[in-house]
């Protein structure tokens, strides 16, 4: 693997794992019950 692959895999789990915690703080708050 390259290090560029890795990078941008890193890259990517980040950013799903932004979403899936702004949906889990969006669900929390209770401002919308069901996103997905």
């Amino acid at each position: 693997m390259s290090f560029f692959f890795l990078k941008g895999m890193t890259n990517l789990s980040l950013e799903y794992l932004d979403i899936l915690i702004f949906l889990y703080w969006f669900q929390k708050e209770d401002h919308v019950k069901v996103l997905i």
